[in-house]
């Protein structure tokens, strides 16, 4: 019986040039973590950050573990002692960490899905509360934006996204989604924001859309996934997204799990790589692109997660 539901994936590929004609090797050789799915790829410098709900990276780490890309995927320790599934890792710009998940606490303290830590891991004082689960966060301009299944934080109606200042303190920002969003992501003066909502910003928009920053209302552009949107990137002017969808603009287009949007013209790009299991994490830093999720297979070739 297959157990082991993970993946990272590292091809080459050079900006400005077509997908299939850079892809030049699978990196089969680096560290890998076991037990359990990954949600998040993050790369701070030198540094990757795994989150997710495995098990074991080299030591035992739980919910987490630093990875150092310059000593060929080392582990270090690092232990926040959480009690449930870190989804997404941040840095604090001060050498510490945000991070968000399903956990209930910290280092045996209170904490609601939603956390800050000191370098060494130990808890930082930090705490908005959360109502529900936190998938993604994002920093910006002083601000905090998360994404998740949640309907209050700090007491406040704020369905499945918010943004909280480095006070702790809610904002006005309210999409307002119908259901939960899997991704966010800053990107030219906008948030993308994906997930399996059918409405958000003040708009009917399918699992995938384009939010002011400042008002929260979604934009004119309305891509129609037709499944859960997990994951999206940014390279260049092009977005990544990944995925449950086997089609996007309502499905016109058909994409396989994997799809390129143009951000100037919102148009669909030739790029059309298959998955045939969920993406749930893209990452593109500045030489490969990452891939990750529940997939076997990727335009045929075997690819175990």
């Amino acid at each position: 019986m297959r157990r082991i539901l993970l993946a990272i994936f590292v091809f080459y590929i050079s900006m400005g040039q077509s997908f299939g004609q850079n892809i030049k090797e699978f990196q089969s050789h680096w560290w890998q973590p076991f037990g359990g799915q990954i949600n998040e790829i993050y790369r701070y410098k030198n540094t990757v950050y795994i989150a997710g709900a495995m098990r074991y990276i080299g030591p035992n780490n739980r919910y987490g573990g630093v990875l150092s890309v310059a000593k060929e995927m080392e582990p270090t320790l690092f232990d926040a002692k959480l009690n449930g599934d870190v989804k997404k890792v941040i840095p604090d710009q001060n050498g510490g960490w945000y991070i968000v998940g399903s956990f209930t606490s910290a280092s045996g303290v209170s904490r609601s899905g939603i956390a800050r830590l000191y370098s060494n891991g130990t808890l930082h004082p930090w705490n908005p509360v959360i109502n529900g689960t936190v998938n993604d966060i994002v920093f910006y301009n002083h601000t905090l934006y998360v994404g998740g299944t949640f309907s209050q934080v700090n007491g406040i109606t704020r369905n499945n996204a918010c943004a909280i200042d480095t006070s702790g303190n809610v904002t006005s920002w309210n999409p307002d989604a119908n259901a939960e969003i899997k991704v966010l992501k800053v990107y030219s003066g906008k948030i993308l924001a994906g997930g399996s909502f059918t409405g958000i910003g003040g708009q009917t928009r399918s699992r995938l859309a384009e939010l002011d920053l400042t008002t929260g209302n979604a934009s004119s552009w309305n891509p129609t996934c037709n499944n859960t949107v997990w994951a999206i990137e940014t390279v260049g002017n092009k977005i990544y997204v990944g995925g449950s969808f086997t089609g996007v603009y309502g499905g016109v287009s058909n994409r396989t799990r994997l799809a390129c949007f143009d951000y100037t013209t919102k148009s669909l790009l030739s790029f059309n790589v298959t998955a045939d299991g969920t993406v749930r994490s893209i990452l593109f830093d500045n030489k490969h692109l990452y891939i990750g999720g529940d997939f076997n297979n990727i335009n045929l070739s075997s690819k175990n997660y």
